[in-house]
This record gives C-alpha cells, sequence and structure tokens, in this order.
C-alpha cells in the first residue's frame, strides 16, 4: 500500500479493535446501544468524514486510537490518544451504513 497516498483522518475506540488478524479489523455496526450514539454530534461528523473518505480517498482512512479510562461507560473518559502511523484504515462502500454511521474496516500495516 502506498503511505502517501490520501486519505482522511479517523478516531476509532482501541478497545473496539480486533487484533487476531492481519489486517487488524473493526466493526462499531455489532456493538451494544447503538441508539445511545447514533445521534451525538461525534458520529454525525464521522459520517460526513467517512462518506468525504469514501467519495475522494478511495476508503483509506487515517487513524487515531483513544483509550477509556473505563471502556463500558458512556459517554466515555478519554485517556489517551494516539495517532497510528504505522496503519491505515480501508472501508469498502457497501460496508459503510451513513444513516446509523456503522461501518466494518480493515486496518493495514503501512
Amino acid at each position: 500500500m502506498d503511505s502517501v497516498r490520501p486519505a482522511v483522518a479517523l478516531t476509532l475506540r482501541e478497545d473496539q479493535i480486533v487484533r487476531d488478524t492481519d489486517p487488524w479489523s473493526m466493526n462499531p455496526a455489532t456493538f451494544r446501544d447503538v441508539a445511545k450514539w447514533q445521534h451525538r454530534n461525534g458520529n454525525k461528523d464521522r459520517i460526513r468524514n467517512i462518506k468525504y473518505g469514501l467519495d475522494h480517498c478511495d476508503g483509506w482512512f487515517h487513524l487515531t486510537l483513544i483509550e477509556a479510562s473505563v471502556p463500558t461507560t458512556e459517554p466515555r473518559k478519554i485517556i489517551a490518544r494516539s495517532y497510528r502511523a504505522d496503519r491505515r484504515g480501508h472501508i469498502a462502500l457497501n460496508d459503510f451504513a451513513p444513516l446509523t454511521g456503522g461501518f466494518q474496516m480493515q486496518i493495514h500495516k503501512v
């Protein structure tokens, strides 16, 4: 993969990334309590950013991972952020649900 490929920045929750395989993956659409976060401003921003990434960057995303003090609480208190220069996320067009913001992502090594 070309590391200088255009991409949109996207923030992911550290605890929702599956590292058992390579590429890594995540699927927030399958996580609990979608109704609680579906209409939040942060999700609306994410939907807009994913649409832009699909339309203008061939579905590629730069990743910032966040870590919560207690991952099971909502809203989460963020205790750490890290930019992952060694990984890029990719979302295929049919793996994105624009009404809810749900998506599936493969996270590739650069």
